[in-house]
């Protein structure tokens, strides 16, 4: 931008061209406007901040590419995000929203006091149902009771899993505690003291990082020391919680019961294998006939399964018009179709549709214990699966061991129960086939949570569907940081009158948290429905590596990629080593943004514990169920 600027001494119109990516960028007097520039600006107009904000961070070839103009470009988007640079102003803002997200998360837990007296089931089903202990009738009666409860008492009364949840929040607690203490009374002083004033006005900044001035002769020495002791806190504190983890881990394991504690789950079994004789044999030649116990090869049910569903919603239905009319006296009716049809007794219509429904299950479950469904009843897959499927079995087997007409109706899952827990361990060790693809052994999930549908797949049908959802996963990445700063541009709108100033406050990040909350459920639904999971709990862990990925990106280097995320990517891919440069380039500049964040979880952790969703849901159905129901 300096060599197309109008002369500093004569003020003639300077129209020098500059070349970025292959073309050349033309500016006008003030150095400011080109081509693409007002493309931008018509972008912004048709297609409103979405799409120009995805333009700026992820087009940018159609903005200037010289060092200074991307650095405005990169604070012009953030600012669209309320990210800024820190300010003279910030300490205001900063104790505006201190207060008010106390107070917010204050009320929040008051809130839940009184809520959890009204409403018991909701908010303390598992004091009803006498998993965890009572406490007095007091409103405040659950904070102690809660702080003293063990990862024992925890596990004995909702299971491992959630106690390792909690577990992690306490983890994470005192690290905060062993770190935050000792850092805020050492190194902010000294920040204050001797960094030399680089945040000028900026009183909030004084005592952080960004009020040391570069090329400081010895406090940078001291960060490179604290960083060290920051690391060797938080790998000993992982590595004390992993010990009890693997305690309560061995426990539970010791704890598992028959069959469940015998039973391995067998996946991609070759299509020659696929009965229950043929791998009943295959697993007796490997060990021995008296260590099988019991085979069960899972079946296609595709048609059963979606009857079955149909009796189910018929069966709720039926249910839900007896009770209107107990409620009302009058026999609920509604029209066949949706788009008006014949109206009929609604009790008499679902009675009838249970019991035809109760016939055709008998009949197809019949067909499938005798002769077992075909692939064709598996719902509709894409068209051409069989095909690869058949081409890829010709692949894996190029030795012919495979006879295509035989063991149609079996998937390629299979339930082994062996006689002792010993011989299962020993074959869940084993490996059965040169294909590490082939014969795939593992400790099957909690029944309760199995996605049968899932383990009725066909291995290409899978493959097929986890394309695209990481298309999906990597569509919500690019159009992320564009859905933020469209949320906040638009929240910028709200006239707050006399509260501005407090709305000022809670602005900053307010488009990032609200994108943020809906992100697990957008995440979770991508994952069940495109990716091969054979559980629930699956999906949650996978759920819990993805929103890891995307806070990290979008939360800590937020500042980071805020200019263009593929410039920034193909950056580092050229210069590794430039990441440091990178992030101690723009991380102190935004020192008050993360405080803000910080500070805003208060309000949301608040808002979390009243379960909202919960007690709405709850307060809808209610007029239409009993309160058990």
């Amino acid at each position: 931008v300096a060599g197309c600027t109008p002369s500093a001494t004569t003020g003639e119109r300077n129209r020098g061209p500059i070349v970025h990516g292959g073309g050349e960028h033309f500016f006008n007097r003030s150095g400011t406007m080109h081509v693409e520039q007002q493309f931008l600006d018509r972008a912004k107009m048709a297609f409103g901040p979405t799409i120009s904000h995805w333009l700026l961070i992820y087009a940018p070839g159609i903005v200037d590419a010289q060092s200074s103009a991307n650095e405005t470009q990169a604070w012009s988007v953030l600012r669209d995000l309320s990210i800024s640079e820190n300010g003279e102003h910030d300490l205001s803002a900063f104790i505006s929203a201190l207060l008010v997200n106390s107070c917010i998360a204050g009320s929040c837990l008051v809130a839940f006091s009184v809520l959890r007296q009204i409403f018991p089931k909701i908010y303390s089903n598992n004091i009803l149902v006498g998993a965890a202990p009572l406490p007095s009738d007091h409103y405040l009666s659950w904070v102690w009771p809660s702080w003293r409860m063990t990862t024992q008492s925890v596990v004995e009364a909702v299971g491992l899993d959630s106690a390792l949840l909690l577990e992690v929040c306490d983890l994470s607690m005192r690290i905060c505690a062993l770190l935050t203490v000792p850092l805020v009374l050492i190194l902010c002083p000294m920040h204050s003291i001797w960094g030399g004033g680089a945040a000028g006005k900026d009183r909030l900044g004084l005592i952080d990082m960004s009020n040391v001035e570069e090329h400081h002769p010895w406090l940078y020495n001291v960060h490179a020391v604290v960083m060290w002791g920051v690391c060797i806190t938080v790998y000993r504190s992982l590595c004390r919680a992993q010990r009890g983890f693997l305690t309560s881990r061995f426990a539970w394991l010791k704890s598992l019961r028959f069959p469940r504690s015998n039973t391995l789950l067998i996946e991609n079994i070759p299509r020659a294998y696929r009965c229950n004789e043929k791998v009943r044999g295959f697993f007796s030649n490997v060990l021995a006939p008296s260590a099988i116990r019991e085979v069960e090869v899972l079946k296609f049910t595709g048609k059963l399964a979606k009857l079955v569903a149909s009796q189910n919603a018929a069966k709720k239905a039926l249910h839900k018009a007896e009770l209107r009319f107990e409620k009302d006296g009058t026999r609920p009716v509604h029209r066949l179709g949706r788009c008006g049809g014949e109206r009929v007794d609604s009790i008499n219509h679902y009675t009838e549709q249970v019991q035809d429904l109760e016939e055709q299950i008998r009949e197809e479950r019949a067909c499938v214990d005798v002769a077992g469904a075909t692939p064709e009843t598996q719902g509709a897959p894409p068209l051409g699966v069989h095909a690869l499927q058949e081409l890829a079995d010709g692949i894996l087997n190029a030795g012919g061991l495979l006879d295509p007409s035989d063991n149609r109706g079996y998937t390629h899952c299979a339930f082994v129960t062996f006689a002792t827990r010993r011989h299962a361990e020993i074959a869940r060790d084993i490996r059965y086939s040169a294909d590490r693809r082939q014969w795939v052994v593992s400790f099957p999930p909690e029944p309760s949570a199995m996605r049968w549908d899932t383990l009725a797949e066909q291995p290409t049908y899978a493959i097929t569907k986890s394309v695209i959802g990481f298309a999906a996963t990597g569509g919500l990445v690019l159009f992320f940081l564009p859905i933020c700063a469209a949320i906040t541009t638009m929240a910028r709108w709200v006239d707050a009158g006399p509260f501005q100033a407090l709305w000022a406050a809670l602005l900053p990040t307010i488009g990032l948290k609200v994108v943020l909350s809906f992100l697990p459920t957008i995440l979770l639904l991508i994952f069940r429905v495109f990716f091969r999971l054979k559980s629930d709990p699956e999906a949650q862990h996978k759920l819990q590596v993805w929103y890891y990925v995307f806070q990290l990106i979008f939360v800590i280097l937020v500042t980071a990629i805020g200019n263009s995320l593929v410039d920034s990517l193909k950056s580092l891919s050229k210069n590794p080593t430039s990441v440091f440069d990178l992030l101690g380039g723009s991380l102190p500049k935004a020192t008050h943004y993360y405080m803000n964040y910080l500070v805003l979880d208060w309000s949301a952790a608040g808002i979390q514990a009243l379960r909202i969703a919960n007690i709405a849901k709850f307060l809808l159905l209610r007029p239409l169920y009993n309160e058990d129901e």
